[in-house]
């Protein structure tokens, strides 16, 4: 409950009434225009009564103020009325809201007197429920809301757990009971010319958006709309400049996309970002977030439902650090310009992040001793940079961290003179970054590993990863639990000619789950998709 009752008084063009009086009985009429006392109202009759108030006019708060009458203690503000007692104007039953509800703010309107209880919470998905407090876990106490996905009306307490991507009952697990299997159907190509890259994919009026780049004249970051069944809605390019763009990540908030991204329009390559509608238009002019002399690279993007976070790591000052930027929800820059992320190390590269209870979980490939694995802890202002965590022996790849259930989950690759033969994880508490869970191998000894990606269902995780067989790579996906223990086997999921490498996944609304990846064949990547569905 916060009690709002007063305002802000505005800056006065004239006094009030009493003011008025006050300069006729000390016949300061000349004093009063150079010192403001009677304001910049002039040719006034000092006999004439003082002006009475209407609606519009600035006032001056006249309580302790001399009174013969009521109306010299007149003021606008309803919901703090005075009267004129014993020749002095004093405050007359003041208004006060308060509904005893610790989860509305309580507030009197000036103008009309009127008592306004608002949710201090938002139903933004207008399913009835409300979203909980920042911090809260929904329906915890004190948390005033109870809603684990305010975007979406298919997620509430007590509603039906179906197959599609959704935690719908609000238990924390996402298609409880529910498998996946591959569906078989011939992957679809998505690129085109050269070379192709990919950033991202999501999924936004029923259909997946995959931010990938691809190389005719040179590279061009574009948004690509598939729908499940491997038909192609739109393509929109991103970076509309005539110079060398790479895909970004991809969000979806539940209204807009965002993404940030690499692209070369100043020499140097440096991030940009933009918001995008559902079907990949911008909604408005792209926004410079770096200003380094030497590359900017990299970047992630997370949305906390409020604002945007994303980091990237750009050599400014001679080595590469991680630079974080903060902006609101319709993409304004908000709080510091770039704040050094890693201020007490170098040589630390390619950020990914993740949106914890209160905080951010930073992971990145450190080079200063090996390129090793770190961790840390950023505070949702980024002004509290947590401790860091080293994770991994020297030699990694690909690193990359998730949230659920109170805890952050990174995974890498390991690199030396080739892919190393697994994939590793590590489990960490969102609070103090302390780990959990010690680094362990999550796919099983084969020849070589390598490109990662997590996909999260609340109990549980998907992990995709490319593995060598039959001397080309393929896609192959496994459930672990949140202690990283296997709960399926390791199972292929693409056949291809060439070789199958970073993949990426999202969910749908109908349950099947889109996967976005990259195909090796004469030495050229091109960007491919392909389904899993809901058994």
């Amino acid at each position: 409950m916060l009690l709002t009752g007063g305002h802000d008084r505005p800056e006065p063009r004239w006094r009030s009434p009493a003011s008025f009086q006050r300069c006729r009985a000390f016949g300061c009429a000349l004093v009063g225009l150079l010192l403001g006392a009677c304001g910049a109202k002039t040719g006034v009759d000092a006999h004439a009564e003082p002006d009475r108030l209407e609606p519009g006019d600035p006032y001056e708060d006249p309580l302790g103020d001399p009174c013969s009458n009521p109306d010299q203690c007149a003021t606008l503000d309803r919901c703090n009325p005075r009267a004129c007692v014993g020749g002095v104007c004093v405050e007359d039953n003041p208004i006060v809201c308060d509904d005893s509800d610790p989860c509305t703010r309580d507030s009197c309107a000036p103008a009309t007197g009127e008592c306004d209880f608002s949710p201090l919470t938002p139903d933004e998905d207008g399913d009835g429920i409300r979203a909980p407090l920042p911090g809260f876990e929904p329906g915890a106490p004190g948390s005033c809301g109870a809603d684990c996905d305010d975007q979406n009306a298919d997620a509430l307490p007590g509603a039906a757990e179906l197959c599609d991507g959704v935690d719908n009952d609000c238990n924390g697990v996402v298609d409880d009971g529910y498998a996946y299997e591959p569906s078989m159907a011939p992957p679809v190509l998505l690129s085109m010319g050269e070379e192709g890259g990919l950033g991202g994919i999501s999924y936004a009026d029923d259909q997946f958006v995959v931010s990938l780049s691809y190389n005719v004249d040179h590279q061009q970051s574009q948004l690509v709309g598939v729908g499940a069944s491997g038909e192609i809605g739109f393509a929109q390019d991103v970076a509309l400049t005539n110079s060398d763009s790479y895909a970004g990540p991809l969000v979806w908030t539940g209204r807009v996309f965002a993404s940030a991204w690499e692209d070369r329009r100043n020499e140097d390559y440096e991030i940009y970002f933009n918001r995008f509608d559902a079907a990949g238009n911008k909604l408005g002019p792209d926004i410079r977030l770096s200003a380094s002399p030497d590359f900017s690279l990299n970047p992630d993007v997370v949305f906390t439902g409020s604002d945007y976070l994303v980091a990237w790591g750009d050599r400014r000052d001679g080595t590469f650090r991680i630079y974080g930027q903060l902006l609101d929800s319709d993409g304004v820059i908000k709080g510091d310009i770039n704040p050094l992320l890693t201020p007490d190390l170098g040589g630390a590269e390619s950020p990914s992040l993740a949106r914890g209870t209160d905080n951010f979980g930073l992971v990145f490939n450190s080079q200063s001793d090996g390129k090793r694995v770190v961790f840390r802890t950023v505070s949702s202002d980024l002004e509290s940079l947590g401790q860091l965590v080293t994770l991994s022996e020297p030699g990694t790849s690909g690193a990359g961290v998730s949230f659920s259930d109170g805890r952050y989950i990174v995974t890498w690759g390991e690199y030396s003179d080739g892919p190393g033969d697994a994939v590793w994880g590590a489990v960490l508490d969102d609070r103090d970054g302390s780990v959990m869970v010690a680094p362990k191998v999550l796919t099983g000894s084969t020849q070589f590993v390598r490109s990662h990606s997590l996909l999260d269902f609340g109990d549980r995780f998907m992990l995709l990863w490319a593995q060598w067989v039959d001397d080309t790579y393929d896609i192959y996906t496994r459930f672990l639990d949140h202690d990283l223990e296997p709960i399926s086997e390791p199972e292929r999921l693409t056949v291809t000619a060439g070789s199958a490498v970073s993949p990426t996944a999202a969910f749908s609304s109908d349950g099947t789950i889109g996967v976005a990846f990259l195909n090796v064949s004469n030495g050229s990547p091109q960007v491919y998709f392909t389904t899993l569905v809901c058994r």
